[in-house]
C-alpha cells in the first residue's frame, strides 16, 4: 500500500525507508547551561541597569556638572595614553 519514496509514520518518527526507529533523545549530554551564556546573561543584565539609572537620572533632570573634573581628568589620561602608545609603535617601527 506505501511506495518505498514515501514517507511512512511508524508513531514515533517519520521514515523514508520503512525501518521503524526510536527518537533521539532531546539532549544527549545531562549539562546545564554553559557558563559564557550565563555570563552574557549577567552581563546584559548589568547593562540594562545601568542603562535605566542614567535614564532615570536624565529623566530627573541630574547633569554630569559634578562629575566634570573627573571626566576632564579620565578625558585627558586617555589622550596621553594614546600618545604614548602612538610614539611607541612609531620608536618599536622597524626600517625607518
Amino acid at each position: 500500500m506505501h511506495s518505498d519514496a514515501s514517507p511512512i509514520h511508524t508513531g514515533t518518527i517519520w521514515l523514508s525507508d520503512g525501518i521503524s526507529g526510536s527518537p533521539a533523545p532531546a539532549s544527549a549530554s545531562e549539562a546545564g547551561t554553559p557558563l559564557p551564556i550565563i555570563l552574557l546573561a549577567i552581563l546584559g543584565g548589568l547593562l540594562l541597569v545601568i542603562g535605566l539609572v542614567v535614564w532615570f537620572a536624565r529623566f530627573m533632570g541630574w547633569g554630569l556638572d559634578r562629575w566634570a573634573p573627573a571626566l576632564q581628568t579620565w578625558r585627558e589620561a586617555v589622550y596621553r595614553s594614546e600618545n604614548a602608545i602612538s610614539e611607541f609603535a612609531d620608536w618599536a617601527r622597524r626600517g625607518r
